[in-house]
C-alpha cells in the first residue's frame, strides 16, 4: 500500500498567495525621499548652423575631402549631434579619382552615418554607398566606413575599408543656442 503525504492545513499556492498580498500592501506604506526644491533639472543646449567640412579618408589610398554641411549639435541630458552635408573627395595620387557625394551622421558618443558617393576618373564611373560607424561630438566625428559598391566600374584605386576623421568648421550660425 502507498503511503500518502499528510495534508496541510494550507496548500502551497495560497500560502504563496499570502505572502505575495502581504508584501504588496506593506510596500505602500513605504515612502520614497521627498522631493528636493532646490534641484533645478540641468538646462538644454542647441547649435544650429551651416559649416565648412573638412575631412581625411585613409584607405589604401588617402584622400580628403571638403564640402558644407548642416550641423545640429547640443546637449539634453547627453551630448547629441545630427550632421547632414554635400561634398567632394579628392584623392592626390598620380592618376585622381574624384568623388561627389552627400551624406548624414548622428553623433552622441557613438557616431553612425551614411554616405552616397558618385566616384570618376574622368574615364569610368561607379557609385558606392558607404555605412560608418565610429565615435563622435558635436561637430567632430571619427568612423570606420565600407564601401559597398553599387554600379559601375570597380576602380584599382577605390577603398573598400577606410578611417574617415572629419571636422565641421562652423561658418554661420542659424539659430542661437538657448537655455531651457
Amino acid at each position: 500500500m502507498r503511503m500518502m503525504p499528510p495534508r496541510t492545513p494550507f496548500p502551497f499556492r495560497l500560502r504563496a498567495a499570502i505572502v505575495l498580498g502581504v508584501l504588496v500592501l506593506a510596500q505602500a506604506a513605504v515612502r520614497a525621499q521627498q522631493v528636493d526644491s532646490t534641484y533645478r533639472m540641468p538646462y538644454a543646449t542647441r547649435h544650429d548652423g551651416i559649416g565648412l567640412l573638412a575631412g581625411y579618408v585613409q584607405g589604401r589610398h588617402a584622400a580628403a575631402e571638403i564640402g558644407l554641411a548642416r550641423n545640429i549639435h547640443g546637449t539634453v541630458h547627453h551630448p547629441y549631434s545630427f550632421d547632414y552635408f554635400v561634398a567632394a573627395e579628392l584623392s592626390g595620387t598620380d592618376r585622381p579619382l574624384t568623388g561627389v557625394k552627400a551624406g548624414l551622421w548622428v553623433a552622441g558618443g557613438a557616431a553612425m552615418g551614411l554616405q552616397a558617393i558618385w566616384y570618376t576618373d574622368g574615364a569610368g564611373n561607379a557609385a558606392v554607398l558607404r555605412p560608418e560607424l565610429g565615435i563622435g561630438l558635436a561637430t567632430f566625428k571619427v568612423t570606420y566606413g565600407y564601401n559597398v559598391r553599387l554600379a559601375g566600374e570597380a576602380f584599382d584605386r577605390l577603398n573598400t575599408h577606410v578611417l574617415n576623421v572629419t571636422y565641421c568648421f562652423t561658418l554661420l550660425r542659424l539659430r542661437e543656442e538657448r537655455p531651457r
